[in-house]
């Protein structure tokens, strides 16, 4: 195998850690551009919602390209192409003096809201939740809070079904 066959498993290697580091930086957002422990809860739960959907999804999908075109090269412009809209979403995150307060009332009267864990995840404290709970609850929302004895930091058939009913009940 030659180095220029290679090429792209390293260059795809880089963008994926620079990618590893925008989750963090957007973590660490939800903080920096918030005033209070519910906004911070309010802006985590959105993010972490629809952001752990492409994460579960990119792995897959950069395997599926390989196999399908027999390069890595594809998925390597693939995952390029998305650097500018992360780059984009960081300089709007980014502004001084943008806080989402600002410019969200604070109200989620009548939303649903899902909140599942374990009493002993090594991620999340329970603490943490409890919080967040407490937190959003001031917001007007219906908190279906749920705490699992022992399960660690994954997800249960009963949390996907709680939040399968939810939307089902929105639809």
């Amino acid at each position: 195998m030659s180095a220029n066959s290679l090429w792209p498993a390293w260059l795809l290697a880089l963008i994926a850690g620079f990618a590893g580091g925008a989750f963090r930086l957007a973590i660490a957002m939800f903080n920096l551009r918030t005033r209070t422990t519910a906004g911070s809860a309010a802006i985590a739960d959105f993010a972490m919602g629809i952001g752990y959907s492409p994460a579960r999804v990119d792995p897959c999908l950069g395997g599926l390209l390989n196999a399908t075109t027999g390069s890595w090269a594809t998925p390597l412009w693939v995952y390029a192409g998305t650097v500018g809209p992360l780059a984009s979403g960081g300089v709007i995150m980014a502004r001084p003096g943008r806080y989402l307060e600002d410019e969200y009332a604070g109200s989620l009267a009548g939303a649903p809201v899902f909140i599942g864990s374990s009493d002993v995840d090594p991620h999340v404290p329970l603490e943490s939740i409890q919080e967040s709970t407490a937190a959003l609850g001031r917001m007007g929302p219906s908190v279906d809070e749920r705490i699992y004895p022992g399960m660690g930091h994954t997800i249960n058939a009963d949390e996907l079904a709680a939040v399968h009913a939810m939307l089902r009940e929105r639809r």
